[in-house]
């Protein structure tokens, strides 16, 4: 016996992108589940990061991301769920279910300027 193997469909052998998405939406069952019964003892709280790992298309992203939030809306407790992507799906872009801004390589998250530190010593 084998522990720690996922069958879906017969077949245990996934792509990395493939493998991706089920990792999160095994995740986001664990939540829902904690929701629907009393007795699972897991906190009403989950954070998704690298939801784009893989190699995955932005069309896949994007589909996840709308799973995410379409089941999401199905919970009748309250929670927090969190997901990070580089590809946000445009038909929840500046919608209330954005907190922050976009990051590019231009605004990057930690914005880091050169004053008082002599360039060449980062080079």
């Amino acid at each position: 016996m084998v522990d720690n193997e996922v069958y879906v469909n017969g077949s245990k052998n996934f792509s990395e992108s493939s493998a991706v998405v089920l990792r999160h939406i095994f995740h986001l069952s664990l939540l829902t589940a904690s929701l629907d019964k009393s007795y699972m003892r897991m906190p009403r709280f989950l954070m998704l990061d690298g939801i784009d790992d893989g190699g995955m298309e932005k069309e896949r992203s994007h589909n996840l991301q709308k799973i995410i939030i379409e089941e999401a809306e199905n919970y009748t407790h309250d929670f927090q769920l969190i997901y990070a992507t580089s590809e946000i799906n445009p038909e929840y872009d500046n919608t209330n279910l954005i907190v922050g801004r976009y990051f590019n390589p231009e605004d990057r998250s930690l914005n880091v300027n050169y004053t008082g530190i002599d360039k060449d010593l980062l080079g």
